[in-house]
């Protein structure tokens, strides 16, 4: 367990960016009549202790029902949770993912386990190691991905091309019938274990691609999935209105307001701003951005003074926690013109700290198994924990069990140490 001690709302980094564990907590089955679940808590923890001393630690824990007989046996404290009749099973959590279903489906917001994310860019490297014995095939599917700290989802196809790859390339397919978020996967068509590919990622980073995330609005705008485009795309628009003469125009000015993105960091340091815009002359698109050390952004600075942004580059809009963006897209109705914007980047300075990695993934009837390691590192994925609590009752009919039970998943912020 790790302390905040110093009590800033965040528990305890080294100087190498690794959690300062305090307190070492084991949970151990006593044999007794009835059986009793015990706590046996060491505090302050010893961090000296070797992976095999700490193996030591916990197997006389176990042999002796108490902290006393073993390294830092004089900071133990040993607590009886319940006594009962009960069962207790502990067991791993593995980071791989079967893509398998008998139909093609999506798979939302699944956690594939937790890693430290250094500040900067990390790898993701996306391997086969098998199939479920009901798929004929080994592919890849991600629709979302969730990599960051500030968690903003980002478009899986977005992040191609991959760095490096076996087998076939990954590459973007897509989806008809509006299910993926824009229309569109990553697929990897990987025809065998042991096939990867590796995308790199920056930390962190803010990606809106389809411009409809609860919290959005627009003034005169409209957002259209434009198939004029190669390829389609979510795009946002300039709307239109029908005169009194019934002619139909665009509006001069058209406005749209993001959600409110938390990036997780009390002072973030943003560095720039980029999009993708089409533009015919004499149309144009601006952007703003603002940011407010409260999420319902009441200390932001108005918009009506907030600099408007005519090019890609660096921005100053302060240093507050919740960042929000505004596209201005000005038509030339005389023309019957209007710009398009495609999507909208911004960039900031991502702390290195233990992250949920995951996504929204394809499931289907030739998809694969799959595991993700992060800068080469297994992800940490936690554990199932089972606990079955019962008593026996004498009846008219003879002995009846009543029990009641559980199952919790733990994930740990684990650092190695």
């Amino acid at each position: 367990m790790a302390r905040d001690d110093d009590g800033d709302g965040s528990i305890e980094m080294d100087a190498n960016g690794k959690i300062i564990w305090d307190q070492t907590y084991i949970y151990h089955v006593w044999p007794a009549v009835p059986n009793q679940l015990r706590l046996t808590i060491f505090d302050p923890r010893d961090n000296t202790l070797t992976d095999e001393q700490r193996q030591e630690q916990l197997n006389s824990v176990v042999q002796y029902g108490h902290g006393s007989n073993t390294y830092n046996g004089a900071n133990a404290r040993t607590y009886v949770i319940f006594e009962n009749l009960f069962e207790w099973e502990i067991n791993p959590r593995f980071s791989r993912y079967d893509g398998y279903a008998p139909t093609l489906t999506r798979d939302r917001s699944v956690i594939l386990g937790s890693c430290i994310i250094s500040n900067g860019f990390n790898t993701f490297e996306f391997r086969v190691v098998g199939k479920n014995s009901a798929s004929t095939g080994y592919k890849i599917g991600l629709d979302k991905l969730f990599m960051s700290p500030s968690y903003s989802p980002r478009e899986a196809e977005a992040q191609l091309p991959a760095i490096a790859y076996s087998g076939p390339a990954p590459t973007i397919e897509y989806m008809a019938g509006g299910s993926w978020s824009g229309n569109y996967q990553l697929l990897f068509p990987a025809t065998a274990v042991g096939q990867y590919f590796t995308l790199r990622l920056a930390n962190d980073r803010w990606e809106e691609t389809n411009f409809r995330e609860t919290g959005s609005y627009m003034e005169n705008a409209t957002i259209c999935f434009d198939q004029t485009l190669t390829p389609y795309d979510f795009v946002i628009k300039v709307d239109t209105y029908t005169n009194e003469l019934g002619q139909t125009n665009y509006w001069t000015n058209a406005v749209f307001v993001s959600q409110v993105i938390d990036t997780q960091i009390t002072r973030p340091s943003y560095s720039e701003i980029s999009w993708n815009a089409v533009c015919p002359s004499p149309t144009k698109v601006d952007l703003q951005v603002r940011t407010a050390t409260r999420e319902d952004m009441s200390d932001a600075p108005d918009w009506a003074v907030v600099p408007r942004i005519s090019s890609p580059g660096a921005i100053a809009p302060g240093n507050g926690r919740y960042l929000q963006f505004r596209a201005n897209l000005t038509a030339s109705p005389g023309e019957n013109k209007t710009p398009v914007l495609k999507d909208v980047t911004i960039k900031w300075n991502g702390e290195t700290r233990v992250v949920d990695i995951g996504g929204t993934f394809t499931k289907g009837p030739d998809y694969g198994i799959w595991e993700l390691k992060v800068n080469g590192q297994t992800l940490t994925t936690g554990l199932s924990i089972y606990l079955k609590i019962f008593r026996d009752a004498l009846g008219f009919l003879g002995n009846k069990r009543f029990y009641s039970e559980l199952t919790s998943e733990i994930q740990p912020r684990n650092t190695g140490k």
